[in-house]
């Protein structure tokens, strides 16, 4: 994977966030829009990783700390799928304990990564989140907002997120995020799920 610099991240949730949401677009440029579906790897505890299933490929972050409310998440590995039985083990040993495990192939599709490796166990789950994202920028920084469907439930998000802490602690009081609380993805889809 190439070298790609560690990055804060603020993000909130609410279906009160209209002001956030007429702040951020007064304040900014809209770079794009989307709406994907992604799959996300979940573990009951927090294990400080993020991995999810975007397209043909398997991302997953690290978080390396909390600085000021902000997270600071590496990119740590992405790898195209299939992943051989190995790059399950090295990738995913850090979120979910494996040793207990039977890997029966020598490689695994993003559907037998899911059916075969995460759904049989009680402490894990992939689940597919819809989302509708309009990225702008704010600040020197990337600002979003989004309508994300988890588990059946629809609901807004807003974040700030950046290389330069300093230029995200300036975004994210212009944006009217100062005072909230930080939930990353993992995070709220434990909170949705009841874990």
């Amino acid at each position: 994977m190439e070298s790609v610099l560690p990055r804060y991240e603020f993000r909130v949730w609410g279906d009160q966030l209209n002001d956030v949401f007429s702040a951020i677009a007064a304040n900014s440029r809209l770079i794009e829009s989307r709406a994907r579906v992604e799959t996300y790897l979940v573990s009951r505890q927090d294990a400080g990783t993020n991995p999810k299933i975007r397209d043909t490929e398997l991302d997953v972050k690290v978080l390396l700390g909390v600085v000021e409310g902000c997270e600071q998440w590496e990119p740590t590995v992405r790898m195209n799928l299939p992943l051989s039985d190995g790059q399950v083990r090295e990738v995913l040993a850090g979120w979910l304990d494996l040793d207990d495990v039977m890997l029966e192939r020598g490689e695994y599709t993003q559907q037998q990564l899911v059916d075969e490796v995460v759904a049989p166990r009680k402490d894990a789950v992939a689940l597919e989140l819809a989302k509708i994202r309009h990225a702008y920028e704010v600040n020197g920084c990337i600002a979003e907002v989004a309508d994300v469907t988890i588990a059946g439930s629809t609901l807004q998000t807003a974040a700030v997120e950046s290389t330069d802490l300093g230029l995200l602690l300036a975004a994210r009081r212009l944006v009217g995020l100062e005072g909230m609380e930080n939930v990353n993805y993992p995070k709220q889809i434990r909170k949705v799920l009841g874990w």
